[in-house]
């Protein structure tokens, strides 16, 4: 009897966890896709304000060399990064719930 009760408590908490890697994994590509989808905006935006402030040759390079690719790939690199890093601390939150949640149940059973 106990031991079942633990082996079901365990199971689900597994179960728990897979759904919860597969949602974690479907907003993860979710945010990319958003992510790339407004750099791209972003991109074009700037690209068009570029070409508009392009009447002479000098304003022209000018107005590239300010807006360096590095600068926007390094913030990019930094909000993914922070995007990473609350995802992680979400999980391991939720990691600790869980087996907090399977002691519990462990020990309710034993009782």
């Amino acid at each position: 009897h106990f031991g079942s009760s633990v082996q079901r408590s365990l199971s689900l908490s597994t179960h728990c966890l897979v759904s919860t890697f597969q949602l974690t994994m479907a907003i993860m590509s979710r945010l990319v896709t958003a992510f790339i989808s407004l750099s791209a905006v972003a991109a074009g935006a700037e690209s068009s304000a570029l070409a508009a402030s392009c009447d002479g040759a000098e304003t022209c390079s000018q107005v590239t060399a300010a807006m360096s690719e590095q600068e926007i790939e390094q913030e990019e690199a930094a909000e993914i990064s922070a995007m990473e890093v609350r995802l992680m601390q979400a999980k391991r939150e939720q990691l600790a719930l869980q087996i907090a949640q399977a002691k519990e149940n462990a020990t309710a059973a034993a009782s």
